[in-house]
């Protein structure tokens, strides 16, 4: 936007990102005026995987001049899982369907919360690598590395009020 001398009036106005990122979710302006929007371009579906060109955090900052076509970020690998604690896998693989407090939703996605089967090693490793074919059914998270499952199951066996011993990665091997 070109503005008047005063900063009170726009006098100009041109579209620059318009189709670019897909759909515009919220936005906010940072103190030393930089604008970040966040881009929401999958609805919630607990059984698709964002694209890695979804749901993106993105910067704007003043600039001395005006490009047409927004610079891009230099290709980044992606932060392997293995850095990250079984807290954050289980927000990224569970809590769409078991909710943050674990206790999923009535009738629809069982709670974790007291279950059985998480207490149940011989039981939930295989669950979890094969998933299962129940009415609403659970995807089977057999990509993931073991020690990405044994960070989310020794996270969800020690969290929601359950006390279960951990699971190593050397016995989630042995279910493979």
């Amino acid at each position: 936007m070109k503005l008047d001398k005063e900063g009170d009036l726009i006098l100009e106005e041109e579209i620059y990102l318009e189709n670019v990122y897909g759909r515009i979710r919220d936005l906010c302006v940072s103190p030393d005026g930089d604008i970040y929007i966040s881009t929401s371009n999958r609805d919630w579906n607990p059984m698709v995987e964002p694209l890695p060109v979804d749901d993106r955090i993105l910067r704007i900052a003043k600039v001395e001049k005006v490009a047409k076509v927004p610079l891009k970020a230099k290709d980044m690998e992606v932060e392997k899982l293995s850095h990250q604690t079984g807290e954050v896998l289980y927000q990224k693989y569970c809590l769409a369907c078991h909710k943050v407090n674990g206790k999923g939703l009535v009738g629809t996605f069982p709670s974790l919360a007291g279950s059985q089967i998480v207490a149940d090693a011989n039981h939930l490793i295989p669950l979890l690598l094969k998933g299962s074919n129940a009415e609403i059914g659970m995807p089977s998270f057999k990509f993931l590395t073991n020690e990405e499952l044994s960070k989310i199951l020794n996270y969800i066996r020690n969290s929601f009020g359950n006390k279960a011993d951990p699971i190593s990665i050397d016995e989630i091997e042995k279910f493979r």
